[in-house]
């Protein structure tokens, strides 16, 4: 827990993984990027554990290398994966809850009661 807890206080990264989070959600994360040789990256990389509001928690390792893509560009992409963490992560959730709600329904129905 200190670790992680060290890892999400890191200032660096901004326009990374922490950047593809929406409000309440947080990152205990450790950034790397490489030189670059003859105009192409040698590595811009992010890797931390992404938390959910509910504290459901997701690993994540985002490395990128062997291109000529722009800085901005590279961190952008890896924005983007968080992103697609708070997609599924949301769409999980949205599906849990619809099943919740007609396990509920059902049960109520076969007890002769109705929910209103």
């Amino acid at each position: 827990e200190r670790l992680l807890r060290l890892l999400t206080e890191t200032e660096t990264g901004a326009a990374r993984l922490r950047a593809g989070l929406p409000e309440g959600w947080s990152v205990a994360h450790k950034t790397g990027t490489g030189s670059d040789l003859r105009g192409v990256s040698l590595g811009t990389n992010d890797v931390g554990v992404i938390r959910a509001p509910d504290g459901q928690r997701w690993a994540v390792a985002v490395f990128i290398a062997g291109t000529t893509a722009a800085p901005a560009d590279r961190e952008a992409r890896i924005a983007d994966v968080a992103r697609a963490v708070v997609a599924s992560h949301r769409a999980r959730s949205t599906s849990a809850s619809i099943h919740r709600a007609k396990a509920s329904t059902l049960g109520a129905r076969s007890s002769g009661k109705t929910r209103r």
